[in-house]
């Protein structure tokens, strides 16, 4: 019963995490808490072997090892939380980042002018739609069943892999219906909105309707089909909501928040 209501939460957790994962701005990317909440992708595997070592070398004054595991994993949950809970901190109302975003002025280090604002949230839309397009989908599909890796998506081991991915696009399109980007598309080409809303809810719908085991879809010719095609719906969208938020608000895109300092 432990176990079952331990793999309940964190699938409740990485729900809530797909969600706002796009969002790669302000409060989380102070004291790294970005990559101390997910660090991925981790190519290296710096993160297992560590949690291994962790695991291997563990305090001999606990002789019962499954005790330990459960110790270990609730340290790692209390981190969590404690690391969740500054963001939250840090974006509560009056805070200085939430002014700052809110209302930008030329004296504030984040942000200058409303513009900024506007461009920290497309690039998070943009972030959203490659990171399932092209960081979790593309890489672990590969170019044939063959040579298909699905040890490289996020949360394969728990079987998550693609409420992940379902989250993150729920978020671009909330970001996108409900936070101004749509009515933007709309004022300059009426009915574009409508054509984008239409592939990113229909790669959620294609996401939501795979039964399959991740490493399963990956080699099925039907299923990589799918998904294939799902990639190519998301391409389109970003594109044409560039193309047309770039024109129309005057931004300049020339990185996203995958691409580093």
């Amino acid at each position: 019963m432990a176990l079952k209501e331990a793999r309940n939460a964190f699938a409740t957790t990485v729900d809530a995490w797909s969600k706002v994962e796009i969002f790669r701005f302000g409060p989380i990317n102070e004291d790294h808490r970005f990559d101390r909440l997910f660090y991925w992708p981790d190519p290296k595997s710096i993160g297992l072997k560590q949690v291994q070592d962790a695991l291997a070398h563990r305090d001999p004054q606990i002789e019962d090892e499954a005790s330990f595991r459960c110790s270990f994993a609730n340290s790692v949950a209390t981190n969590v939380d404690r690391i969740a809970k500054n963001v939250i901190e840090g974006w509560r109302e009056g805070s200085a980042y939430e002014k700052a975003f809110l209302t930008p002025s030329a004296g504030d280090p984040a942000y200058h002018a409303p513009k900024e604002v506007t461009l920290e949230l497309y690039k998070a839309f943009a972030t959203g739609i490659e990171l399932v397009r092209d960081q979790k989908l593309a890489k672990a599909l590969g170019s044939s069943p063959s040579v298909a890796r699905p040890k490289l998506a996020p949360f394969w081991r728990s079987g998550l892999t693609f409420p992940n991915m379902i989250g993150n696009l729920d978020g671009v399109r909330l970001l996108f219906a409900e936070r101004g980007f749509a009515q933007v598309v709309e004022l300059d080409s009426p009915g574009v909105e409508n054509s984008i809303l239409f592939d990113l809810d229909h790669a959620i719908d294609v996401l939501e309707g795979i039964n399959q085991p991740f490493a399963e879809a990956v080699t099925d010719e039907d299923t990589r089909a799918k998904l294939e095609a799902l990639r190519v719906g998301l391409k389109s969208a970003s594109a044409t909501a560039g193309d047309i938020i770039a024109r129309s608000a005057g931004l300049s895109f020339g990185f996203n928040a995958m691409d580093g300092d």
